[in-house]
């Protein structure tokens, strides 16, 4: 497992994606995803509606590997933290101490703080070159 994928499940996490009343189970939208693109399905609020989870789960990855990067819109770049992160989702400030407390399990790593910089979660793999299909 990737430090991007444990990212991406803290985040699934957070959204409440388990509970089965949640937007973002019933959109197959772990990562509460926007929609920016008129070919994008989305809700009444604006949130993308994914065809299946594995969907969904694997654009959150891809948009995770992009901001971290610092090739998003959002203006993210890898010195940023998770506090920006969560900012960026809509996510008040403190969001970034439930990541924090979930990264730390996941990768069994005491020294991940709410200040840990967005680069870090790629330094284990490769950088994203295509966008994930429906």
């Amino acid at each position: 497992m990737t430090r991007i994928e444990c990212l991406a499940d803290a985040i699934m996490r957070m959204n409440c994606y388990h509970d089965p009343a949640s937007i973002a189970y019933k959109n197959r939208n772990p990562g509460m995803l926007k929609a920016f693109s008129p070919k994008h399905i989305k809700d009444e609020n604006g949130l993308r509606v994914f065809n299946s989870f594995s969907s969904g789960y694997d654009n959150l990855v891809l948009d995770l590997r992009i901001k971290c990067s610092g090739g998003s819109h959002s203006r993210l770049k890898p010195e940023d933290t998770l506090v920006n992160l969560v900012q960026c989702y809509g996510n008040p400030p403190t969001a970034a101490t439930y990541l924090k407390k979930f990264l730390r399990v996941a990768l069994n790593d005491e020294n991940i703080m709410e200040s840990q910089q967005l680069g870090w979660f790629l330094a284990d793999q490769k950088p994203a070159v295509q966008s994930v299909g429906e």
